[in-house]
């Protein structure tokens, strides 16, 4: 899966990304230090870390989904720190929630959209289709504030699936 942006950083944004990625090196070096041995680049760290994971026809596939199922069986919660505005996030997290349902019994997705207008979307996603759906989110404009369809769509389907109140 490659994420592609919807658009650029600005240069304000892509200067805090900047600071943070730094903020979380200082926080990792000490760390890292610390390893028998002696330590390990920050690079080491992310590719001894990393998973091959697949979004596929709506389900998650590789070692990568195995290894987010697995590691979430006792989690109350999961929580994903994305970029904004990339549209395969929201299908990684339809599928990724119903995974979970599937596996744990996950009932409830926590999202940055007012508790209003998600539930608005979430009650008519019971009636209507994602057209529909999409119509609605256009009309509400203001009250979204991430608009993206695929983020309302996100929306509309994990309420389908969701065996949550």
């Amino acid at each position: 899966m490659r994420l592609h942006p919807a658009r650029e950083l600005a240069p304000g944004r892509a200067a805090a990304a900047v600071l943070s990625a730094i903020a979380l090196m200082l926080t990792i070096t000490p760390a890292i230090a610390d390893e028998p041995g002696g330590a390990k680049s920050l690079e080491d760290l992310f590719r001894e870390h990393s998973h091959v994971l697949e979004l596929r026809e709506g389900r998650l596939s590789g070692e990568g989904a195995e290894f987010l199922v697995a590691e979430t069986e006792d989690a109350q919660f999961f929580c994903i720190g994305e970029p904004h505005n990339v549209s395969q996030i929201p299908q990684f997290v339809t599928a990724l929630f119903a995974q979970l349902q599937e596996n744990h019994g996950y009932r409830y997705l926590a999202n940055e959209q007012g508790p209003l207008i998600t539930g608005e979307i979430a009650d008519r996603a019971l009636e209507v289709d994602n057209d529909e759906i999409r119509k609605f989110a256009r009309k509400q404009r203001k009250a979204l504030h991430f608009r993206t369809r695929d983020e309302v769509e996100m929306i509309a389907d994990v309420s389908r699936i969701s065996k949550g109140e």
